[in-house]
Order: structure tokens, then sequence, then C-alpha cells
């Protein structure tokens, strides 16, 4: 089960991405996170994968947490899930209760500091059910060379963009690290795990 979601969902690419470090606390306070949401036509490709895998069984809930603009929880309420937004800028207020899936996607590589993405996981992790699966994914080193433009500036342990907003690249076993910070095991499809944490560095 785990290989068959892993071939849907992660693109390999070259680890070891290092952008330097900068510690300017005043580019902080001019970044604007907000910018980061993608106007979509259709949904992404992350969550094209996660129901293509076939793990997702139909008349789950499913919270899409930073969905942006939201167009992968319509995707999600399109193909029969009970799907629910919460974006901090764009969707503000988050539904209460608890849901059998929870959707990270392109969250963690906008966050300019390791304390903040733990943060992050471990708030959208109170949403999960007993038994629930969190989906984590972030940009990998590979896309972020590609797209990378000399106008982007380094801070904290990624860039600030030109769009004065931050990336920054993971692997996916940071990704786990992540997660097992937050508290969540990293093998979500072993039986008796209470609250786990798929994670996919994704092109």
């Amino acid at each position: 089960i785990q290989a068959r979601v892993a071939t849907s969902l992660e693109s390999s690419g070259p680890s070891g991405f290092s952008s330097g470090f900068s510690s300017d606390t005043s580019a902080r306070s001019a970044l604007h996170p907000e910018r980061t949401a993608i106007h979509r036509t259709g949904p992404s490709a992350p969550a094209k994968a996660l129901l293509a895998s076939g793990q997702v069984r139909p008349g789950a809930t499913i919270r899409d947490f930073g969905c942006g603009y939201g167009a992968d929880a319509a995707y999600f309420a399109q193909h029969g899930l009970h799907a629910h937004r919460y974006d901090p800028y764009h969707y503000p207020h988050p539904p209460r209760g608890t849901f059998d899936w929870v959707f990270v996607n392109y969250v963690v590589n906008v966050l300019p500091y390791p304390a903040e993405r733990v943060a992050a996981i471990h708030a959208a992790a109170s949403y999960l059910a007993p038994g629930g699966i969190m989906v984590i994914t972030a940009r990998n080193p590979a896309d972020l060379a590609t797209s990378r433009s000399r106008h982007w500036r380094p801070y904290s342990d990624g860039f600030v963009t030109s769009q004065q907003t931050f990336q920054r690249a993971f692997t996916t076993p940071e990704l786990e690290y992540l997660a097992a910070a937050a508290g969540l095991a990293t093998n979500p499809w072993t039986s008796g795990v209470s609250k786990a944490a798929a994670c996919f560095a994704l092109a």
C-alpha cells in the first residue's frame, strides 16, 4: 500500500539543496505569505494523486489545511468526500471536529522558520481523528532550483522571492522529521497507529 501511494505522489530529485542562512528579522515583517496562494483552474497534482492512489474511501472527511483559494477542497468534494477548507488568509474560520484526512499541501515550504513549520503541523494534527492520516507535501530541491530567480535573496534557511514570499525546498526525510517533531508516526500504513503522516517532496 505504501509503495502505491509513493509511486503516485512522490517525484524524485537531487537532495541537499542549500541556500545559506540569513537572520535579517526586518525581512520577516516584510513577507506576504498570502501571496503564495495560487488561483487554480483545477486541482493540484498532489490532490489528484491522493485520490488516484485509492487510499481515500468514498465519503471520508478531509480538511485542506492552508487551502489557499480552495480549488483542492472543491475537487475533493466533487469526488464524494466531505471536504472542509481552512486558510488563515482566505478561509480563516476553521471548522469544528476531526477528520479522517488532513491535507497540508505546499504549506511548510512557505514558512520561514523551523518552529513555525512544526507549529503548523502540530495545529493541523489536532484535527486528525483517531486513525487519521495527514498528507504533507512541499516543493523538492530540484523544483526550487529550477524556478529560483536571481532576484531571490537568502533568508533564514531558504529565500525571499521577488513577490516578497518565502520559499524553501524539502526532501521527503525532512518532511518526515517535521511530522515526527509534531508527534506523528511517519508510516501511516502500519496497523495500530493512532495518528500518522504521509510525506512527499514534489516537483
